[in-house]
């Protein structure tokens, strides 16, 4: 795994995006940034835990409907069911992250790569 701590940055930047989208004043980038940790999540979900899966399919779900509402005009913001599902998704995450090898998110941001491009994994189109 990581070292204790290692990773602490790389949260809190997530973090910080992902309040800006729960706020209503997000970006691209932050939508990017956040759903691009929850696909990662999703893949090292699959070899640890069916429950893990759960929590982090729901928290993709919520940044799909998230996106779709973007894509209407609105801006970037989570609905009901979104605020109690995305944090526990995000919450996941980190606790996912701290316990693996830097070997196994690389591996998994490779499989996220391509799961991206064969239309398989959450993306903001261009």
């Amino acid at each position: 795994p990581y070292d204790p701590g290692e990773m602490v940055a790389e949260h809190i930047l997530t973090r910080e995006s992902f309040n800006r989208l729960r706020d209503g004043q997000g970006g691209e980038d932050d939508f990017d940034r956040v759903s691009m940790m929850m696909n990662i999540g999703l893949i090292r979900a699959e070899q640890i835990d069916a429950e893990l899966v759960e929590i982090m399919k729901r928290g993709q779900a919520a940044f799909v409907r998230m996106r779709d509402r973007y894509q209407r005009g609105l801006s970037f913001g989570f609905d009901a069911e979104g605020l109690q599902s995305a944090p526990e998704a995000l919450d996941a995450y980190e606790v996912i992250v701290d316990a693996s090898s830097p070997l196994q998110m690389l591996q998994a941001i490779r499989e996220a790569y391509k799961r991206i491009q064969n239309g398989d994994l959450l993306e903001m189109p261009a």
